[in-house]
């Protein structure tokens, strides 16, 4: 019997493979300014869509984050030349002004990964973003019917509701996506993940 003190918490993890669906609705991604509360006048950025899994079963994946101050980055060559180095935090509009020289310099960004288009080698070309720029370009690069390996966190929360009953949320929350070739639910190979 497990006790108490060797117990670790965990991150639970998801991965689904499947066809996108609802990204066309109105209100799959959203861009707006918070109005009130802690975060008042912070940008965010909010995109949530259908993974169907089969032709029965569907998942609902999201993200969402608000436009970040600084970026961490991290570059393992540094971490080699250095091993007291800890990564590298670059402000956001810099990044965004530099993105592709900081990549070449050996930089990644390790929030969010997303591979949606194939190089000349007939490879996926797979980027880490921040989850802020992830969404934006997730969005406007799915369409429903895309084959998708999605993976990410199940994260839970509470809230109270209306009739002041605490309710328990579970989310999907995107880390990474990729495009892959169609499938085909029917195909006899096809197995459900």
């Amino acid at each position: 019997m497990a006790t108490e003190s060797n117990l670790k918490q965990s991150k639970n993890a998801f991965k689904v493979v499947g066809k996108v669906s609802r990204i066309d609705r109105e209100g799959a991604y959203r861009q707006a300014t918070t109005e009130s509360g802690k975060m008042k006048d912070k940008d965010y950025r909010a995109l949530r869509f259908g993974v169907k899994t089969s032709e029965t079963n569907e998942i609902t994946v999201e993200m969402f984050d608000y436009q970040p101050e600084e970026i961490f980055m991290w570059n393992s060559e540094l971490k080699k030349q250095d091993g007291n180095y800890k990564g590298t935090r670059v402000p956001f509009e810099e990044w965004e002004e530099r993105q592709d020289e900081l990549r070449e310099e050996g930089y990644a960004v390790l929030q969010t990964r997303v591979g949606l288009t194939t190089g000349e080698d007939g490879k996926i070309v797979s980027q880490g973003l921040p989850s802020f720029v992830a969404s934006k370009l997730i969005a406007e690069g799915l369409h429903n019917g895309d084959s998708v390996v999605v993976e990410g966190e199940i994260r839970y929360s509470k809230y109270t509701d209306r009739n002041d009953k605490v309710q328990e949320r579970k989310t999907y929350t995107i880390k990474k996506v990729f495009k892959i070739k169609d499938i085909d639910f029917e195909d006899a190979k096809f197995e459900e993940i």
